[in-house]
């Protein structure tokens, strides 16, 4: 069976889906919900994440431990992969 992180993995969106957000400014980047609004709902991982007892709020609070993560993306000082990665670990 496959860990949480790993199929987390697999249901990453290409980063094409979200270049928008760099248009938004920092405030909007560290509030977080640009990404996981969408990952949550139109990529499913909030499907993924109940069933392993995560709800809305934790995904929230994981997002908040790696918004500099995305907000380096956003100024082009961190690839969307490392991004996503710290995000997922």
């Amino acid at each position: 069976m496959k860990s949480l992180r790993e199929r987390l993995k697999e249901k990453v969106p290409p980063e094409e889906e979200f270049e928008g957000a760099i248009t938004l400014g920092e405030p909007a980047i560290k509030q977080g919900t640009w990404l996981t609004t969408p990952l949550w709902n139109q990529f499913a991982w909030g499907i993924t994440l109940k069933r392993a007892n995560l709800q809305w709020q934790d995904f929230m609070e994981a997002y908040g431990n790696s918004k500099y993560s995305f907000i380096r993306w956003s100024r082009g000082e961190e690839s969307w992969k490392d991004a996503m990665d710290d995000f997922i670990d």
